[in-house]
């Protein structure tokens, strides 16, 4: 009799836990009214890996070093995802300064490329590039007051992206100061692909038989230099 009374008892401890689980089907720890699934409310302490997904056959996974966490929402599961690859990331990837000044010996259609403004950038995500590039000219020591056109223009692998034209001038009797142009453009970019980065300028006009100088600058021991900057938005 008593084992059938602890059979009974026990027999009836399942079918109520059974019946509790389909009911409530929460786990709550550190509270009783639980939220989800499993509800822990307090400090955790993680000591081995932590995975994500996974089903009653496949395990979860726990992803790769320096990768983080990503939500994707309400009713999605995260996702590991490299750092440099969250959608919307931005990050600086290049900075170049021109080292020296390249000085026009007449007008030409022909562009050069401006000291130090030449970069190969193999992009590590797909997104968009945001291209600045502050440039400074000058007219060197002009035997009379003069004033000439000087065109520039960002070249991508051979393809103009934007152009612009400065005007620097000079005058005999006051010396000269640099003038200084900003070009700003934006393009897209593939992963692992290769972009030839080049700002260029050209001689187009002079005024008063004195040619201009691009690149760094340097009037009256004062530096002036131009430089690019690239910054990458992933979208992938």
């Amino acid at each position: 009799m008593v084992r059938m009374g602890i059979i009974k008892y026990c027999l009836s401890f399942i079918l109520i836990s059974c019946f509790v689980g389909q009911v409530s089907a929460q786990t709550g720890i550190g509270t009783e009214t639980p939220q989800s699934a499993l509800h822990i409310a307090g400090d955790k302490t993680l000591t081995g890996e932590f995975k994500v997904g996974g089903d009653e056959s496949t395990e979860g996974n726990p992803g790769t070093e320096g990768q983080v966490l990503k939500s994707n929402g309400i009713d999605s599961p995260p996702l590991w995802s490299d750092l440099d690859k969250v959608t919307g990331a931005s990050s600086i990837q290049f900075y170049e300064e021109s080292p020296s000044a390249y000085t026009f010996t007449d007008t030409s259609a022909t562009f050069i490329d401006i000291p130090g403004l030449v970069y190969s950038f193999t992009s590590p995500a797909t997104g968009e590039l945001i291209l600045q590039t502050v440039i400074f000219s000058q007219i060197d020591n002009p035997s009379s007051d003069a004033t000439n056109n000087v065109e520039y223009r960002i070249f991508v692998n051979e393809n103009t992206q934007l152009r612009g034209v400065g005007s620097p001038s000079g005058f005999a009797s006051n010396g000269f100061n640099p003038e200084c142009e900003a070009l700003y453009t934006r393009f897209a970019v593939t992963e692992g692909q290769v972009y030839d980065i080049r700002i260029r300028a050209r001689q187009a006009y002079t005024m008063g038989g004195a040619n201009a100088s691009v690149g760094k600058i340097v009037s009256k021991s004062v530096s002036s230099t131009s430089s690019m900057m690239g910054t990458l938005i992933s979208t992938e």
